[in-house]
């Protein structure tokens, strides 16, 4: 595989929208942090690309607590 295609959804009544195209292991999400003494739950999953067409299914969704 070439990569993964990343989406997220934020829990902004916004859905799953696309997060990014990873070429290398160990991605990191640079969204700002909640602010301090809030908390959101960030929900997350993928898909294998080979020459940029998606290969296979889409993983579990992963769900993530962050907190500021």
């Amino acid at each position: 595989m070439d990569g993964l295609e990343l989406w997220v959804d934020r829990g902004d009544a916004k859905g799953f929208v696309f997060l990014a195209i990873d070429t290398i292991p160990n991605y990191t999400d640079t969204q700002a942090m909640p602010p301090a003494g809030q908390s959101a739950l960030c929900k997350y999953k993928a898909i294998y690309l080979q020459a940029d067409q998606r290969v296979g299914q889409w993983s579990d969704v992963v769900s993530i607590p962050v907190a500021g």
